[in-house]
């Protein structure tokens, strides 16, 4: 598959998420967002989150967002359909003067192109762009226990698991880390 990693404005992305998700069963929905972009959804849910806000001890800036784009090989026009979609929010910990880490949250695809990659390789991308900035130690991953392909995919894209939380309505959820290290070419 010909496919290309963009980063789009948030509301390109909202706009993507808003179509897809409003047709998914709560349980993908509830995987995708772990309840945090309100119920019933609404488009204003999934900005607000792309949003900066501040929770406890961290700071949370405004997402980046990315779409995987499957490019028509065909068309001559270069027409491109979004299928996938993942954001970026850069974390400063007030505990940790030293360490921004980026949050890597709302990882979706298409039902008809789930199982072939595609949102393994736009996490890839995603990690290699934001480790290559050097103020950014590491990008991390809250996942819900019960999404086990999302573990897996986390775990090919050379994150660890670091710790379980329970956040968001008692979801068990296991924090995964992708460090500089990982980016490093072997």
């Amino acid at each position: 598959m010909n496919v290309s990693v963009q980063e789009v404005s948030q509301h390109e992305a909202a706009s993507f998420l808003w179509d897809a998700l409003s047709v998914e069963s709560a349980n993908v929905l509830s995987n995708v967002d772990g309840g945090q972009f309100g119920r019933p959804l609404h488009i204003d849910g999934i900005i607000n989150w792309f949003s900066s806000y501040e929770s406890g001890k961290v700071v949370y800036g405004p997402a980046r967002c990315f779409l995987l784009f499957l490019c028509d090989q065909l068309d001559k026009s270069q027409h491109s359909i979004p299928i996938s979609h993942a954001c970026l929010k850069l974390n400063h910990f007030h505990n940790e003067s030293h360490a921004i880490r980026d949050l890597l949250a709302i990882v979706y695809t298409l039902p008809l192109y789930r199982g072939c990659g595609l949102a393994t390789q736009l996490v890839n991308s995603i990690c290699e762009s934001s480790l290559n900035d050097s103020k950014v130690q590491s990008v991390d991953a809250y996942i819900a226990d019960r999404n086990l392909q999302a573990h897996r995919m986390y775990k090919q894209c050379q994150f660890e698991p670091i710790n379980e939380h329970i956040v968001n309505n008692h979801v068990d959820m296991t924090l995964w880390r992708r460090t500089r290290s990982a980016n490093l070419p072997t």
